[in-house]
């Protein structure tokens, strides 16, 4: 006898338990956590090996990544240099 399960799309439904990979943007480190690129330093660097790692934990805990996805230090933004370059 068939039966009805009203939990039959989210047992059906999968979703990715593998980490995002590190990707490497020009030399620039990044993962992608949900549709968003979240940038982690100069790749290759223990900085950004260690904010992958904190990335990718925070992910796994929560399934959303980090809080938020500021540029890596040091890096040149629209914004810094309207402030530090007035016309």
């Amino acid at each position: 006898m068939d039966t009805f399960d009203p939990n039959f799309d989210s047992i059906m439904t999968k979703t990715s338990s593998r980490p995002p990979k590190m990707g490497n943007n020009g030399g620039t480190a990044f993962v992608r956590i949900n549709g968003k690129r979240v940038y982690l330093g100069k790749f290759g660097t223990p900085e950004a090996n260690q904010n992958y790692a904190r990335c990718v934990a925070e992910w796994a805990v929560s399934g959303v990544g980090p809080s938020h996805s500021a540029p890596p230090i040091g890096t040149i933004t629209v914004n810094s240099l309207a402030i530090t370059d007035p016309v």
